[in-house]
């Protein structure tokens, strides 16, 4: 076996243990995060202001 493939097979070995250690061989359900529905979002704008798409963005050195 040359030393090439030597080096990675220690490489793999050692990516492998670190992961095992790592994870402490415990592994826990998670639960997604829960979301709830509010009625009064969103509110109105002020000044009669209307909420839309955005098709394109121009940015100067002003800004």
């Amino acid at each position: 076996m040359g030393y090439r493939k030597f080096f990675a097979v220690v490489r793999l070995l050692a990516i492998l243990a670190s992961a095992v250690l790592l994870t402490n061989g415990q592994v826990q359900a998670q639960t997604g995060t829960s979301y709830s529905f509010d009625p009064t979002w969103p509110k109105d704008l002020p000044n009669n202001w209307k909420m839309g798409g955005v098709t394109g963005l121009a940015v100067d050195s002003n800004d």
